[in-house]
């Protein structure tokens, strides 16, 4: 898709801010991602958030309950929801821990 001419960086701030992400910016504005990465890091968009992470290790409380799910044979997904973690995090756990 070419580059759309003519965006403003408030138009961009703005449909980034409704969608939270630069795919939904993007489809709305009807440009690239990158054009959206473009216009928010020109004016310093991007760093006035901190990227939301999770903590990387697990509680006790959690591999208990992976093992415990994996035996009533629950898929990795709907381990996933239980725990509030993702699927491949899941997958990956149970890999590590021989299930």
């Amino acid at each position: 898709m070419p580059a759309k001419m003519g965006l403003h960086h408030k138009q961009v701030i703005a449909a980034y801010e409704r969608h939270q992400t630069m795919r939904g910016a993007a489809a709305e504005l009807g440009c690239t991602q990158q054009n959206v990465g473009a216009h928010l890091r020109r004016v310093g968009y991007a760093k006035r958030f901190k990227a939301v992470t999770r903590p990387s290790s697990w509680s006790d409380a959690e591999i208990s309950m992976v093992k415990h799910h994996y035996k009533k044979d629950l898929s990795a997904a709907q381990i996933a929801a239980v725990l509030g973690r993702s699927r491949n995090e899941v997958i990956g756990k149970a890999y590590r821990m021989g299930l």
